[in-house]
Parts: structure tokens; sequence; C-alpha cells
């Protein structure tokens, strides 16, 4: 795609108008093939240069929440990802509410429903809410884990977001996560 754009750029400069040439309609369409994959190309490649390989993205590293419904539950990597995460998100951290553990669940609970995600589990007895969001763009799957515990008079909300596929998430699990924290911290008043 990049020889093909830089093919593209030469035709059109030479068959540029007053030049006697013809054939810039032809370069046009050859810029128009190439340069959405040439840009496609150049994201993937700064988005693996700026995010850290890592997909499993956990706002406690130590205890982190578990999948239990998903099809393929496995554990949180911890070690080398664990480094990772706190070097490139250090405010992934646990959400403090001061409401009961039973209305975080409910706000959490409405949260993910508006966000589209597909509830796979939902215990409000264990304070556990397991979803599935999907990209918009390419319908990709990834797995949400929201444990919610009693905490100093109010709620203690912790969130894992991870990709079923690939190795480096470009940073959407944290997106998610912090969107998700901070819509959850307005609904529950402050």
């Amino acid at each position: 795609a990049g020889l093909g754009l830089l093919l593209a750029l030469a035709g059109w400069r030479r068959a540029r108008p007053g030049g006697g040439r013809r054939g810039r309609w032809m370069a046009a369409v050859g810029l128009v093939a190439c340069l959405p994959v040439v840009v496609a190309a150049a994201q993937w490649k700064y988005g693996e240069l700026s995010y850290p390989p890592i997909n499993d993205i956990s706002t406690d590293l130590e205890d982190p929440p578990v999948f239990w419904d998903m099809p393929n539950p496995t554990d949180y990597p911890g070690g080398e990802t664990a480094t990772l995460q706190r070097a490139a998100y250090p405010d992934i951290v646990p959400l403090t509410l001061a409401v009961p553990p039973a209305r975080a669940h409910e706000l959490a609970l409405a949260l993910a429903r508006e966000n589209c995600w597909k509830i796979v589990a939902d215990q409000p007895g264990e304070g556990r809410i397991e979803a599935v969001a999907s990209s918009l763009l390419f319908g990709f799957k990834d797995e949400v884990a929201i444990r919610i515990t009693a905490s100093d008079g109010g709620s203690l909300v912790d969130l894992r977001s991870r990709s079923r596929l690939g190795r480096i998430d470009r940073g959407v699990n944290a997106r998610r996560i912090r969107a998700f924290e901070s819509t959850l911290r307005k609904r529950a008043g402050g």
C-alpha cells in the first residue's frame, strides 16, 4: 500500500494539468485506494509503540476480580502485566463510593446495560457483575468483571476489563474502566 501510494503520488504529479499527460484520474483512484490502508497501518504501528503490550487491566492488581461465568475464564496474568499496567495507567485504581453495596450494584448494572454490554452474570448477593462489551467498528469482544464490596460505610468497586483477542489492547480497556468509574462516581453522588 505504501508503494502504491508513492506511485499514485508520482502519477498525480506527472499528470498535472498543463503537463501534457493524461491519467490524473487513475492517479486519484490509486490515492483513494491506498491512503486508507496506509493510514490504518500507521495508526496500528502508533498504537503498538504508544501502549504497553497488555490486554488485561484491573483496578486491583493484588486481588483482581475473577471471571466466573465467561466461556474461557483465566486468571489475571499479574507479574509483568501488573508492572506494565502500573507504569502506563497509574490512575486505574478501585473506586470508593459513599453508597451501600446494593445501591452501587444497581447503579453499576444500569450503567453496564446503558453501555450496551451483554450481561453474562448478575449476582447482587455476591456483588458481582460480568459482561461482554463489543467494539463498535469491528465487533471485538472484551470481557468486563465488576466486583462490589462493603467498605467504610460505603462501597468499593473493582473492575477488570480484558480483550479476548490480541496481546495489545491499545488502551481500550483502560479507557473503558476510566469512563465507567467516572460515570458511576457521578451517579452515586460524587
